[in-house]
């Protein structure tokens, strides 16, 4: 051994816990003069010290495209691999997301055989205290190489700072309507220089992190300890015994021994160790859970032990660590890497010490054939009936996994459908029991999709259950969107036009559909629809869809949608792009939370070019102020995933800084206020009137600088220099939203009104419902789209929102007796008239729709008083007095219009188009809103919000909406000057 490999070696394993004060005395300088928090590595007993193969180093350029497309590692982090794993450690900087700095956990996968791709799909895992406070490494360091065998060992030292991307305390104020203090003070600085080391031993395909917390103050801090946890790529979440199963379904806080995710030939476990007692492991709990983002208190034990922690009053907290002067304070954790989550619950099991039984389950197809794509195994405990672990069986049906001795039951099925076999067994200590299990083969149902001249087209598939409710999907055997009682699967039909779907043979209905501009097939739908019998065999149907709804001249778009690079996401950005094009949608913008996506190189690789476009956005994500839509924002190469970065110099950007900065980086993009209501709008957070747009809210408590110009009337944390006004957030308009956009129309503020999806998965949000209609002056095709106009008529109000219904107003001046005295003009635009002559405004609108989907109500409204909101409260008051004229129409009695098709094909359309006369006094401006106000027809089947599920009965069923549309303004200017002012 060297010389530098012995030094290295020994300040590895060096005893050097300070006596007195640490700031008083300097910690041991390792190579680099990195100040850390030392310990006694060897000395704890925590670690395999021997073996050979483990390996650690800094990875060069092309090396981090070795872990998978969906990896996260850059040259210059930190790699640890052994003959069974690999994980990286992320170099210092800073990194807009749950888990803001570096010198954390962010890939992990098997080792591949060569030529293999990786699989990683892992977030990232870093340290995160007094529920809201981490460290930010300064220096992340290679300790321990092993070439000269033995553990790797990394080391990651910094200082404690806030976690500015999480403000609890905020949006607990925000849920609970009054402030709610942590115990714990996560805005108040610790005296803390913290060292996490992650030690990988050769033989084991678990990662050990153990942080060293040194106080450098002079009192003992009592801290609550944990990590934040980001779930990542495209997996399963699961908590054994816990949660219902995979998936999180109503688990926002939950107490777990360890718990883990379930991707494509990978999954990954987690685990923590007593506090006082690190050679244990103990149930902690994770808080705030949302998507696989979730918070963790080690040694929580339970939801009542979180909640210790708000307020003063209790003293026995679980999950304190104390940490006094002098000496580190030791937080351990495990982070594992396995096949399957049996894999991951066999390790468990073997690292216990205790006795375990392995369990061979073979699954096989009807005459020993291989079982079916997507079969799987869940693991039960026979007794209670709680879900342990899930095998995912390999090619030839087989799965092997250790587990305590015991009587189990097991579970097999595709993922996504019904238990189709089941046994159980007995499994005693140190011997192997098998079991076998056969399930049934699925039929094919294929589906082709044409266009009136034959040619291939997307569109999406929604199967349906002949004979009623379709029995349900099995949670224990995989993490899916709840769908409706009747609806057996929903598919996305790819350019191509052709998809197959597996089914349990039985009997089906069958609809097809793109979207609200395109008939639906069969022409029967909504109320009869295709058959499919799959009780003898497979079967293919071909159906044929229309442009129905003339949009000649607009694009539809949806301008606030996440997929997987969202940190609450799972959605793999390919099914994202197909659930668009499924839906007719024409540009879809990227909005993740802090990353810019880029969904073009999807789109060219899918072959979709001439049915969708994009656009790269950013969702700025502020933890406590509301968020934000920037687009188009270009995909640059920082190390904030090319997101703007809103948090500078200690302090979160007022509004009146954000606005400016984003626009110095994207000149010409359009700001759009997202969700300005509830627990993530700003002018909820920030208190806003929206009669002034003065502010109310403590910048401090926001994690603000004062502004300069702030008074005792206005904290001057808001800004009006955003384009876009988020109104319709999924299928129906928020009337409280409405009434705040209304309100700065009158005041002179000119913002365009929005619809979006804010989908963050494929079928429990739908993507494209709502959505925006831009008018893109006659350049409608998305394989020539102009970002350029479209931005432009974003801003100029040339645009609706609709879930469904498209329109067109237009406004022209008229003489006293109705002869028109110029030419009309759109959304956006203005009409000038002198009242004085008697001349008068005459709208026009006009609305198609296909066939089935009817609307009863045309509506116009105008200024009126009684919709301003103060201090962040919100006023959803819609009285009938505020409708100025109201069209209302039989449904059943709509006007239908043929429409001609190639071949000499025909389809048909609801077409309806009426006018309004106004004789306006002042300047003022004109919105027109369509919608099914009580007996219009619903959107589902076509597209639902959700599944709601009947507490008595279990029934499940579609969230329906009625038919929805409001325009943007058409103005007009009667006092001469030439403009609405």
């Amino acid at each position: 051994m060297s010389a530098s490999r012995a030094a290295t070696a020994l300040l590895v394993l060096a005893v050097s816990s300070c006596t007195g004060r640490c700031a008083e005395r300097p910690l041991v300088l390792a190579p680099g003069n990195v100040r850390r928090c030392e310990v006694d590595l060897g000395g704890t007993g925590l670690f395999q010290l021997g073996g050979l193969g483990a390996r650690a180093h800094v990875l060069a350029v092309g090396e981090e495209r070795s872990l998978g497309p969906g990896a996260q590692a850059q040259p210059g982090d930190v790699l640890l691999q052994n003959a069974r794993v690999r994980f990286v450690i992320q170099q210092p900087g800073r990194y807009l997301g749950p888990v803001p700095y570096g010198g954390a956990l962010i890939d992990a996968d098997l080792q591949r055989p060569p030529g293999e791709p990786g699989r990683d799909v892992f977030g990232k895992l870093g340290l995160f205290y007094n529920f809201g406070r981490t460290v930010a490494p300064e220096a992340v360091e290679v300790l321990a190489s092993g070439e000269d065998g033995g553990p790797v060992v990394v080391a990651a030292t910094g200082n404690d700072v806030v976690n500015e991307y999480l403000d609890l305390e905020t949006q607990l104020v925000a849920f609970f309507g009054r402030r709610v203090t942590f115990a714990a003070r996560p805005n108040v600085p610790r005296p803390l220089r913290i060292t996490t080391y992650y030690v990988l031993s050769p033989e084991e395909s678990r990662l050990r992190i153990l942080s060293a917390l040194c106080n450098e103050g002079e009192e003992t801090l009592a801290l609550a300890m944990g990590d934040f946890i980001d779930q990542g790529g495209p997996s399963e979440f699961f908590a054994p015994g816990a949660c219902g199963g995979l998936g999180l379904t109503d688990c926002p806080v939950f107490s777990f021994g360890w718990f883990g995710f379930q991707g494509e030939g990978v999954a990954y476990g987690y685990r923590t160790y007593d506090l006082d007692a690190p050679r244990e492991a103990v149930r902690a709990s994770v808080f705030g859970n949302y998507a696989g983002v979730g918070g963790i208190l080690a040694s929580g034990r339970d939801v009542a032990g979180v909640l210790t922690w708000l307020g003063e009053r209790e003293r026995n907290r679980p999950g304190t660590l104390e940490v006094r002067p002098g000496e580190p304070a030791l937080y351990l954790r495990d982070f594992i890497v396995g096949t399957d989550l049996a894999d991951v619950s066999s390790t468990w099991a073997r690292l216990t010490g205790l006795p375990t039984g392995r369990l061979e389950v073979r699954v096989r197809g009807p005459g020993d054939v291989p079982p079916p794509i997507g079969t799987r195994v869940a693991v039960m405990s026979e007794g209670a009936g709680a879900m342990l672990t899930l095998a995912i069986p390999d090619a030839e049906g087989r799965s092997v996994l250790d587990v305590a001795p015991s009587r189990y039951t097991l579970m097999a099925g595709r993922a996504g459908g019904s238990v189709e076999a089941q046994a159980t067994v007995q499994v005693a200590a140190q011997r192997t029991t098998r079991a076998a299990l056969e399930v049934p083969l699925p039929r094919r149902l294929t589906v082709q999709v044409r266009d009136p001249a034959g040619a291939p087209m997307p569109a999406k598939v929604v199967v349906r259950c002949e004979a009623g409710p379709c029995p349900r999907p099995d949670l224990r055997l995989g993490d899916v969107e709840k769908l409706p009682d009747d609806v057996r699967a929903v598919a996305f039909v790819p350019p191509e036009g052709t998809v197959v779907v597996l089914l349990p043979p039985g009997a089906y209905r069958v609809q097809v559909t793109r979207g609200p501009e395109f008939s639906a097939w069969p022409d029967t739908f909504p109320n009869v629809l295709a058959p499919a019998d799959l009780t003898q065999g497979d079967v293919t149907l071909t159906a044929m869809l229309a442009r129905v709804v003339d949009t000649s001249g607009w694009m539809s778009a949806d301008l606030h949608v996440h997929a997987v690079n969202s940190s609450d996401s799972t959605l793999p950005n390919l099914e994202r792009v197909r659930s668009f094009l499924a839906e007719g949608v024409d540009v879809l913008v990227s909005t993740d939370h802090d990353v810019v996506t880029d969904y073009a190189p999807v789109i060219q690789a899918l072959g979709a070019g001439a049915f969708l476009a994009s656009v790269t956005g950013d969702e700025v994500t502020t933890p406590a102020y509301g968020h934000f839509n920037a687009f188009p924002f270009p995909h640059r190469d920082t190390p904030t995933g090319g997101a703007y970065d809103w948090f500078e110099g200690g302090f979160a950007q007022r509004l009146s800084q954000l606005f400016p900065g984003l626009r110095a980086v994207a000149p010409g993009v359009v700001v759009q206020l997202n969700h300005p209501r509830g627990l993530l709008g700003a002018l909820s957070l920030l208190r806003v009137d929206t009669l002034t747009s003065a502010s109310h809210a403590d910048p401090a408590a926001l994690r603000m600088a004062p502004a300069p110009d702030a008074t005792p009337a206005d904290t001057r944390l808001f800004s009006d220099d955003y384009d876009a006004f988020e109104v319709a957030l999924g299928f129906t308009p928020s009337f409280a939203l409405l009434n705040d956009w209304m309100t700065f129309l009158s005041r002179g503020l000119r913002r365009t009104a929005t619809g979006v999806s804010d989908s963050h998965t494929a079928l429990r949000t739908v993507g494209g419902y709502s959505r925006t209609y831009v008018d893109m002056e006659g350049r409608d095709a998305p394989a020539a789209f102009d970002a350029s106009v479209f931005t432009a008529s974003l801003r100029a109000q040339r645009a609706f929102g609709t879930n469904g219904p498209f329109v067109r107003l237009s406004a022209a001046r008229v003489s006293a007796v109705g002869l028109p005295l110029a030419p009309p003009v759109g959304m956006g635009g203005t009409v000038s008239v002198a009242p004085g002559l008697g001349e008068r405004v005459r709208l026009t609108v006009d609305v198609q729709a296909p066939e089935w989907m009817r609307f009863d109500a045309v509506e116009l409204y105008t200024h009126a008083p009684g919709r301003e909101a103060f201090d962040g409260m919100q006023n959803d008051t819609w009285p009938e007095e505020r409708v100025l004229q109201r069209q209302t129409f039989d449904p059943e009695a709509l006007p239908l219009e043929v429409v001609p098709l190639p071949g000499g094909l025909t389809a048909r359309r609801v077409h309806l188009t009426t006018t309004f006369e106004v004789s306006p006094a002042a300047d003022t401006w004109y919105v027109v809103l369509v919608r099914g106000r009580e007996r219009g027809s619903g959107l589902s089947p076509l597209a639902w919000h959700g599944v709601m599920c009947d507490a008595d009965t279990g029934v499940c069923s579609p969230v329906a909406s009625l038919p929805f549309a409001f325009t943007n303004p058409v103005f007009v200017d009667a006092d001469g000057s030439g403009a609405y002012d």
